[in-house]
């Protein structure tokens, strides 16, 4: 038995090593017509209604909350935003549409229960927010971020344009995969190395189209080649994000040189860049600046600088606590909105009364940003405002962003 399954390791391997040469050399060579798109121009973004196994009804239902409020800001934020909600079924997407824009109890059994809910429903009577089922058949998690990264691109697709959305293929291979709910909606691309969403950005710093990585994800593509008997270089990495994101450079943040397998990994409380440092508008970098006596937080945070100062970047340091760090509490998991009224930060709060927000809020808004705190409570399960929401370049709706619709509008009720 164990001789048959030594072979069978060996055919799996094999086929293994064939699938990634063949999607690696397949992807390289194909003629790609992109568009870079630096991720504070985002102006689609999108939630997972979560009905996953692993988090109970209570933690689900809390997570919808927060989506709600973080929902709420990104369209206050500006008139061009808009929102899609993805949903396990049909079923459910008009009940939770309905509940929002029928604020009446006779025509929803789910009437809005707030007025943050019932302003969403303005939205959803507007064409700002759109629910949407699922284009894919696996239980939505609620860590939207995760899925991947768009493009600025649109691709023919059934007789029309379709957003460009890029997502890793490495968990074909081994059987694990996050759900991609926007299939419908989206052209999604599947690359031949890692890429969690919340490990990856994109910006703009000196004139130059940026794609920034933590080394995690870099490390675990040379794993992954590496595990079916493939070599894969930094450079090969850094072209396979050029290529798909239309990038002039790939600057991977961490420690290590030459060699992929001479890197470190990011710190467990850093172990996605969301989690340290985010980019709210051109040449700007917002980085956290962990406390004494966290060694190793210190100094990640000290080589991330270096990183960004030697690229050109303007670093402005935002402060933070231990108690925050090791709770996994991390203010630069934020959202940036830019608009014709300036540049929004949405920002995670997690409830102190120590005044650390109040002195983060003044630091930002001295170099011109507007700063929004929305309560969190997705850091209980590792995540914050950014891992909770996806983008797309662009939605499949077309939201009536300046319409005045009164149709059907009521008032909140008492």
């Amino acid at each position: 038995m164990l001789i048959l399954q030594t072979i069978s390791q060996k055919q799996q391997d094999k086929n293994d090593k064939a699938f990634l040469t063949a999607k690696l050399e397949s992807f390289m060579q194909k003629q790609r017509n992109t568009k870079f798109m630096p991720e504070y121009q985002y102006k689609t973004f999108f939630f997972n209604i979560s009905n996953t196994k692993k988090a109970t009804t209570e933690e689900n239902k809390d997570a919808r909350a927060e989506q709600y409020r973080i929902a709420g800001e990104i369209l206050r934020a500006s008139n061009q935003t808009s929102v899609v909600f993805y949903t396990e079924n049909s079923n459910a997407a008009n009940s939770l549409a309905s509940g929002l824009a029928c604020p009446d109890t006779k025509k929803s059994k789910s009437a809005p229960a707030s007025y943050l809910e019932w302003q969403l429903g303005q939205y959803v009577l507007t064409g700002r927010i759109k629910f949407s089922p699922s284009g894919d058949t696996v239980s939505l998690d609620w860590w939207s971020q995760d899925l991947g990264e768009p493009t600025g691109a649109f691709v023919p697709s059934g007789g029309k344009s379709k957003p460009e959305y890029i997502t890793s293929l490495t968990g074909n291979l081994y059987g694990w995969r996050h759900e991609i709910p926007m299939k419908g909606n989206a052209s999604v691309v599947q690359i031949p190395a890692c890429l969690a969403g919340g490990n990856f950005t994109k910006t703009i710093c000196r004139g130059k189209k940026l794609c920034i990585v933590g080394a995690n994800d870099v490390i675990e593509t040379y794993e992954l080649y590496h595990s079916v008997g493939l070599e894969i270089t930094l450079n090969q990495v850094k072209n396979i994000y050029k290529k798909a994101f239309g990038a002039d450079d790939v600057l991977v943040l961490g420690k290590g040189s030459g060699t992929i397998d001479s890197w470190k990994l990011q710190p467990q409380s850093m172990f996605h860049i969301d989690q340290a440092v985010f980019f709210p508008k051109e040449g700007v970098a917002v980085l956290v600046s962990p406390p004494k006596g966290m060694a190793e937080e210190e100094e990640a945070a000290k080589g991330y600088k270096k990183q960004l100062v030697d690229a050109g970047f303007e670093i402005i340091e935002i402060p933070t606590t231990k108690e925050r760090i090791e709770k996994g509490q991390a203010y630069t998991n934020s959202i940036t909105i830019s608009s014709e009224r300036g540049t929004s930060l949405i920002m995670p709060s997690f409830g102190y009364r120590d005044g650390l927000e109040g002195e983060i809020r003044s630091i930002l808004e001295k170099h011109g940003f507007k700063v929004v705190f929305v309560p969190d409570n997705a850091f209980k399960r590792r995540g914050n405002a950014h891992c909770m929401t996806g983008a797309l370049s662009y939605s499949d709706m077309v939201p009536q962003f300046y319409k005045q619709a009164t149709e059907g509008i009521t008032k909140p009720r008492a």
